[in-house]
């Protein structure tokens, strides 16, 4: 966690304009993008990719990351893209979801007439292959050659004229949960979190809008993940889809991983499924909060009874949960029970308490 809060906070993010470069716009047209010399800055004259939009504009700026010595050239997009491979001395071509507030990559895509990524790494040959962007947002491309160069960009793809075709799925949010009745303890907490996408049914809607919501099952370590990455990223069921296929929990899997909500050696992906403990939550729902910017990070209490219960590995982030008000025991005395599982209720109350401040419960 430490060190992906430190890698957040020290990204710096830089728009230059490049005022001797050439601002060109095509409408409904293609840029195809040259072999360059690295060393002379000539052109060969062999394409490596192209990308195709209702308008195209190489826009000047460049987005740097002094961190990583990177540089990203911006390109504007509207309307539906197609970004294709040119070149067969290809090594790599990925294109992913890029976040601009942390300078990162993630959400990996699969070109069209690929099943997997790892199709699409092992095929010696990439031309004639294409992405299909159809829905606005932020993506870079990192193109490598065979030999060694290397290209980056990054879209910034808008709605054109005609409309986006992906606009994102509708959701079918109940009206009403059958285990959930107005007077419930956590009524307005799951009902907050339901109409924001954050949590869902565990059935769907009948014609009366009303579902089972599963409040006293046990909240399980990846729909703990799912709750929190949708949070941070609203449309990660769209942009993970490609995940899917290794199991319906992967993309949220993958997205932990990518926003740095979870590392790799902390949960095996067979345990995903499994009851989430206490203290395996409080270190999630800390992280997210500090990304989200909900939690500081900075307010720890250790005065409650069962404190030499809790796993080092997780002691900071359930000290930090306490003290700022996410988390008060399970009983009078504050008791953490750090082995002990959640509920779904009680899952969404502390994700309630993670949103609003006037609901949390301070020592």
């Amino acid at each position: 966690m430490k060190n992906t809060m430190r890698r957040v906070m020290s990204v710096v993010l830089v728009l230059v304009m490049v005022l001797s470069m050439t601002v060109t716009a095509f409408a409904s047209e293609t840029i195809s993008f040259l072999k360059t010399d690295m060393y002379t800055g000539e052109t060969t004259g062999e394409k490596t990719f192209s990308i195709s939009a209702e308008t195209v504009e190489k826009t000047g700026d460049i987005i740097a990351d002094y961190d990583f010595g990177s540089e990203y050239e911006v390109i504007q997009c509207t309307g539906d893209v197609t970004v294709k491979v040119l070149d067969s001395n290809t090594q790599t071509f990925n294109v992913t979801k890029f976040d601009l507030s942390s300078l990162s990559c993630y959400g990996m895509m699969v070109p069209e007439g690929c099943s997997s990524l790892e199709q699409w790494a092992a095929k010696t040959d990439k031309s004639g292959y294409s992405y299909k962007l159809s829905a606005p947002g932020t993506y870079a491309i990192e193109y490598a050659e065979k030999d060694g160069f290397i290209w980056q960009y990054v879209l910034m793809v808008e709605e054109g004229s005609a409309g986006s075709n992906q606009g994102g799925a509708t959701v079918n949010v109940p009206l009403s949960f059958s285990d959930i009745p107005p007077g419930h303890w956590a009524y307005d907490a799951i009902m907050e979190m339901v109409s924001i996408n954050m949590f869902k049914g565990m059935t769907e809607p009948d014609a009366n809008g009303v579902a089972l919501f599963g409040e006293s099952d046990p909240m399980t370590y990846v729909q703990f993940l799912a709750v929190m990455t949708r949070l941070l990223y609203p449309s990660v069921d769209e942009d993970y889809s490609f995940a899917a296929e290794e199991g319906w929990f992967m993309p949220y899997y993958y997205a932990a991983l990518d926003f740095g909500l979870i590392e790799y050696n902390e949960v095996a992906v067979a345990d995903l499924n499994k009851p989430m403990t206490r203290e395996q939550m409080a270190r999630v729902l800390v992280r997210s909060g500090i990304l989200f910017g909900t939690v500081t990070g900075e307010t720890g209490y250790t005065d409650f009874p069962d404190v030499d219960k809790v796993g080092d590995e997780y002691f900071e982030a359930v000290a930090i949960a306490y003290g700022e008000g996410l988390l008060c025991g399970v009983d009078a005395a504050g008791t953490f029970n750090p082995q002990g599982t959640l509920t779904r209720a009680q899952a969404a109350m502390v994700c309630y308490r993670l949103l609003d401040s006037s609901t949390r419960v301070l020592p």
